[in-house]
């Protein structure tokens, strides 16, 4: 029964087509056709609010500097390293680690909330590394 269960286990990963990696413009290009749905957004991940502590509003950018208005993104990663449960700095990663860096985002498209926006649509983030 193992074996059948391993069997069946690679065959469904063979078959797995890898995401796709989007660009953030093509992610807003088709917001409404992803909604609820689970997506890879490479960019540069930018703070479009004023303060980095009390005006967060993260977006993902094609490229950085740009004047677009960017993917707005919702990210889990402690703020500083006394939020990130006492470790060694630089153990876990910090937002400021990601940020005007280039960015692999996974996640899920669909309503997030955003000081100064409020309700959005946009990218709720599971998982967010340095890309190379």
């Amino acid at each position: 029964m193992f074996a059948a269960l391993a069997a069946s286990t690679v065959a469904t990963a063979q078959n797995t087509k890898p995401a796709e990696i989007l660009t953030p413009s093509q992610a807003i290009a088709n917001l409404r056709g992803l909604m609820n749905k689970r997506i890879s957004v490479q960019g540069v991940l930018a703070n479009q609010g004023r303060n980095y502590f009390t005006d967060r509003r993260l977006v993902l950018k094609d490229t950085a500097g740009s004047n677009e208005s960017g993917l707005p993104v919702v990210v889990l990663v402690p703020l500083d390293a006394a939020s990130s449960q006492g470790t060694e700095r630089g153990a876990v990663p910090i937002l400021a680690d990601f940020l005007n860096n280039r960015v692999l985002v996974h996640g899920v498209i669909g309503e997030i909330v955003q000081k100064g926006v409020g309700k959005t649509i946009g990218l709720q983030a599971d998982m967010i590394s340095r890309a190379e």
